[in-house]
Order: structure tokens, then sequence, then C-alpha cells
């Protein structure tokens, strides 16, 4: 049985540069092993980098203050709701 593919949205497109290219650059050889994994696995095909603009990164939700507009946009499709007023 094939395991799912775990689709990963990155807003950082050098990121996902990195992890795509198989060369070390001199300015990455200090996290050249955790991109060893992620290239396995993205040569795997078990896990796929997505570019997301910064502007719809959902996750920003839960890692990042925000404004309340922004807040409120980003947490409904995660099924969050706001209990201040409840």
């Amino acid at each position: 049985m094939q395991p799912e593919l775990t689709i990963i949205d990155e807003d950082n497109q050098a990121c996902i540069k990195i992890a795509l290219n198989n060369m070390i650059q001199p300015r990455t050889t200090h996290v050249k092993i955790r991109y060893h994994f992620s290239r396995e696995m993205i040569r795997e095909k078990l896990v796929k980098l997505v570019y997301c603009p910064i502007e719809l990164m959902i996750a920003d939700a839960l890692t990042k203050p925000l404004f309340e507009e922004k807040f409120t946009v980003f947490t409904k499709p995660l099924l969050l709701e706001d209990t201040r007023f409840h």
C-alpha cells in the first residue's frame, strides 16, 4: 500500500528551491542534514512542496500575531472560532 502524498504549503520560495535542488551551496551547509530527509521524501514522492503566497498562508493564524480581520479570515478554514464574546 502506497502512503498518501503530503502537501506542504510554503511561502518561502528560497526554501522550496533549496529542497528541490540536489546541490549543496556554501550558504546552506549548516542545514544540509535536515534537507537530506526533506529531499528524500520529495524524491520518493511522499511530500510535495507547494508555493503559497504569504497573503494566503492560513497557518499564520496559529504562528503569528495578526490583525483581527486577517485572523478571522484565516481561522474560518481551520474551523476555529473566536470565543472572546461567548
